[in-house]
């Protein structure tokens, strides 16, 4: 059961996104949430978001990927949003990082009723 919807709405990210998926790679409870990457970068970035969705993909964890439409951070929100199937949704930018940590301390409190 998807509790959680990870959407990562991005437009020409490098080495801050392949920072961001490893980061999600690490995280325990991988059956309770989604990543949605919602690209709106130009085609030479491609390589990075491939290496994204191979990151999370080997790690297990479930991974969504959406070609954005070019109208925006706001646009790739509300797509990577209508794709989600989690309970609960978290924008997250190219540039953040996950603690270790991090659903190991959130999963359980979203999973109570």
């Amino acid at each position: 059961m998807i509790v959680l919807s990870l959407i990562l709405p991005i437009k020409n990210e490098e080495s801050n996104l392949i920072y961001l998926c490893q980061s999600i790679s690490v995280q325990a409870f991988k059956d309770y949430f989604e990543v949605i990457i919602v690209d709106d970068s130009d085609l030479n970035h491609a390589k990075y978001v491939d290496s994204c969705i191979d990151i999370l993909s080997r790690s297990e964890v479930r991974v969504k990927y959406l070609r954005g439409s070019g109208d925006g951070v706001g646009s790739a929100m509300f797509k990577g949003l209508s794709a989600g199937g989690g309970r609960y949704v978290y924008f997250l930018d190219a540039d953040n990082i996950l603690r270790k940590d991090f659903m190991a301390k959130v999963i359980p409190w979203l999973k109570e009723d």
